[in-house]
């Protein structure tokens, strides 16, 4: 997942040129990820 903040503080505040990033060079990590049924609780 990429936001918007990880564009800004990863990407524009280092004066890079956003094309040439790869999305696992800026994505917030790790990851983490759920099964869909599992409840909000």
């Amino acid at each position: 997942m990429v936001t918007e903040t990880d564009i800004i503080y990863k990407v524009a505040a280092f004066g890079y040129y956003p094309k040439e990033m790869r999305v696992y060079e800026i994505m917030t990590k790790p990851c983490i990820v759920v099964n869909p049924e599992l409840g909000v609780e």
